[in-house]
């Protein structure tokens, strides 16, 4: 689906490392070095939506390499995407990648607030409560990244779609938000 040059093709061709966790359009991408697209069956399928994403992960033991080391087994029990749990389980897959592997690059896709304000709307209880489950998982990064001395090293951008958390919530005040 992506018909021009990407920032991850940008990095590579000057010789940089990257990693993205759940960004969509990835499958793939011969760009990204350590990457766990956002991947969905288009049909019904008898697998779980763990086993779905497994097998388009790169490397193709990256999956196992991060439950092993940062996240223990992920099921669709364990990793479901809407679940307040969810950004947690991301935040701690990106401290492992940025902690390993130092990548130049990575995108990162925290989605319980999308999924929480299709649901329930913008105003609603569980929508406030997913915007403090992003706050929490960038806190954790960010925790991350002053604990490993990095944090002066690194640029992070907070964006969202949909315009729905513009002006309405605060997010980390070390985090930059912008929203299309």
């Amino acid at each position: 689906s992506i018909r021009t040059k990407t920032i991850w093709q940008t990095v590579k061709e000057h010789g940089g490392t990257t990693a993205s966790v759940f960004w969509p359009v990835t499958t793939g991408c011969k760009w990204i070095d350590f990457n766990l697209p956002e991947y969905f069956p288009t049909k019904r399928v008898s697998v779980s939506g763990m086993d779905y994403i497994r097998p388009v992960c790169t490397p193709t033991d990256i999956m196992a390499e991060l439950e092993r080391e940062a996240t223990g087994h992920l099921s669709d029990t364990t990793l479901r995407a809407g679940s307040f749990q969810y950004d947690a389980k991301v935040a701690s897959m990106v401290n492992y990648l940025t902690n390993r592997y130092k990548p130049d690059l990575m995108t990162v896709h925290l989605v319980t607030t999308d999924y929480k304000q299709h649901e329930t709307g913008i105003y609603s209880c569980e929508t406030r409560q997913a915007v403090a489950a992003a706050d929490h998982a960038i806190g954790l990064i960010l925790e991350n990244l002053e604990y490993t001395h990095q944090k002066d090293s690194v640029t992070i951008i907070v964006t969202g779609d949909h315009g729905f958390t513009q002006g309405r919530y605060r997010l980390h005040p070390n985090a930059l938000l912008a929203s299309n």
